[in-house]
């Protein structure tokens, strides 16, 4: 064999073995990597928002399904929506000033306007949920 050839033939290994470290360096790289899905929040208001107690980001709009006067039948609510395909939660009302104090409120959202709850009442009004209605959840400036 040639020098030129056997120069060749050794530039090319060396090639080979680069790439093949690389891409095995690469996919350990990759298996190591914790993978976080961050939810995407798009509003469309210019008001200042706040983080109450239950959790909400307010000013927020919902619709609200029911009212209980205790929390294990609000969450039964929520959970009966969950499984209807909704994106329901439970609050309590003593955590806004928008809304009548004293009660569970199990409810489908958050939405960012009252056009988006609104949607979401009139679809739970074809689900058999005729007592929905949209209510602004935060302060009562925020709601104003």
């Amino acid at each position: 064999m040639s020098r030129g050839r056997f120069g060749i033939l050794l530039a090319l290994l060396v090639v080979v073995v680069t790439t093949a470290s690389f891409l095995g360096v690469r996919a350990l790289i990759e298996e190591d990597e914790p993978t976080v899905d961050v939810p995407t929040t798009t509003t469309t208001t210019t008001s200042t928002t706040t983080t109450v107690p239950g959790g909400l980001v307010t000013p927020a709009f919902v619709a609200v399904v029911s009212s209980d006067g205790d929390e294990p039948t609000a969450q039964a609510r929520r959970d009966e929506l969950t499984e209807s395909g909704y994106d329901a939660g439970v609050l309590h009302s003593d955590d806004y000033p928008s809304l009548e104090p004293g009660f569970w409120v199990a409810y489908v959202g958050p939405f960012p306007d009252d056009a988006g709850a609104q949607g979401a009442v009139d679809q739970l009004a074809t689900d058999g949920y005729d007592a929905a209605y949209v209510r602004c959840v935060g302060t009562e400036d925020e709601c104003s």
